[in-house]
């Protein structure tokens, strides 16, 4: 799906609250090899999620090394350490994941499944970006945005998200929690 199109669609289920405030956005490189970017997301005008493809894989090659050198898997031509070597790449990739970590593509396949997916999903997925969407769309109503707190704080891209939309709408939400989540951060 092209771009402009899929972008239209995931911010057509945008809140009335949120529209216009929150962007979706990408960018090429022209520069770089085979024209790598990024993906991000703004609230007026001000970036709080970035997805870059070139950042992605220098944290996917360090995370993969260090795994290789824990196990001793560092020579994928040895048989013996064949099958550690490779499982490093699957386990480096399940790490960035769960930080929130992802590149341009995996910026656009998550925007194309978040089209899909029923909220009740969308709310409760270990994709972040899905989760991050979730939180803007206008079919999670008031009530159900507030149980999802201690959710929304794991990651400060999706505590962010979770604040704004509370303060869009108006809702009260204790910030302690939140705030305590940032400084970790």
């Amino acid at each position: 799906m092209q771009w402009s199109k899929l972008k239209k669609s995931v911010e057509s289920y945008f809140a009335d609250s949120v529209k216009g405030r929150v962007e979706l956005r990408s960018t090429r490189y022209k520069r770089t090899h085979d024209n790598e970017g990024r993906g991000y997301i703004t609230i007026d005008k001000e970036e709080v999620a970035s997805f870059c493809s070139i950042s992605t894989w220098n944290a996917q090659y360090k995370v993969e090394s260090a795994l290789r050198e824990i196990s001793g898997a560092t020579d994928y031509r040895n048989p013996d350490q064949q099958e550690e070597y490779y499982a490093a790449y699957d386990q480096a990739d399940d790490t960035l994941q769960k930080q929130g970590v992802y590149s341009q593509y995996g910026f656009y396949a998550s925007l194309t499944e978040f089209i899909s997916l029923p909220i009740e999903e969308a709310v409760i997925s270990n994709n972040a970006i899905i989760q991050a969407l979730a939180i803007l769309d206008r079919r999670l109503g008031k009530r159900r945005i507030i149980l999802q707190q201690e959710a929304y704080s794991r990651l400060p891209m999706l505590n962010k998200l979770f604040e704004f939309r509370c303060s869009a709408e108006g809702i009260r939400i204790n910030l302690q929690h939140s705030k305590k989540i940032k400084r970790d951060c």
